[in-house]
């Protein structure tokens, strides 16, 4: 199968994914520079699968702007810890730690 058309090298996803639409090929070159060397080829089945990431953005905020960690919404129970002490650590003397 033989591409159509090249796009340039310089487009983002969206712009990619455009161009492959509307000059109806599954699969487009990406070239770059003044001598159009082929950087990247860039295809329908490219476009499905990023598509299909997850979004990056802002947390999903529940009604008390805490953030949902659930897929569905839910928020999991919260982790309640107690404060640990710290205020004395045993610690061996470095001196004493000799390779044996």
């Amino acid at each position: 199968m033989e591409a159509a058309a090249a796009g340039s090298s310089r487009y983002d996803f969206d712009q990619a994914a455009s161009f492959l639409a509307r000059n109806a090929v599954d699969w487009a070159p990406l070239v770059g520079g003044e001598d159009g060397e082929v950087v990247d080829v860039f295809s329908a089945e490219d476009v499905e699968r990023i598509r299909g990431f997850p979004k990056l953005g802002l947390p999903s905020l529940g009604a008390d702007g805490l953030p949902s960690l659930g897929a569905d919404g839910r928020r999991f129970p919260a982790l309640s810890l107690s404060p640990l002490s710290l205020t004395e650590i045993s610690l061996p003397n470095p001196k004493s730690l000799s390779a044996r």
